[in-house]
């Protein structure tokens, strides 16, 4: 027997293996798991960047769709003003 090294029965050197192992197996699957999860992470992190963008797009468009139908209100009641005093005007009436 070589002191340096031990003596280790059949069994628990088997044991020894066996726990090395499957720590060996789980450190390899949670480092997939955390590899998977930062992947994750970056991807709904791209989405809300996404989300984010469209949302302000959309703000925009509102904005000047708001804009627009104020200006066709405005259109809207200078037309009828001008038709009011085109009926009203005397000048018309004799045509």
């Amino acid at each position: 027997m070589n002191p340096q090294v031990g003596h280790f029965p059949k069994a628990k050197l088997s044991c020894l293996c066996l726990n090395l192992w499957m720590s060996l197996c789980f450190r390899t699957k949670f480092l997939i798991w955390k590899k998977n999860s930062t992947e994750k992470d970056l991807i709904i992190g791209k989405q809300d960047i996404q989300i984010s963008e469209l949302e302000k797009e959309n703000s925009i468009k509102d904005s000047k769709i708001s804009e627009l139908q104020a200006n066709l209100g405005a259109l809207t009641a200078l037309f009828f003003n001008l038709n009011h005093r085109l009926c009203n005007n005397p000048l018309s009436r004799a045509l």
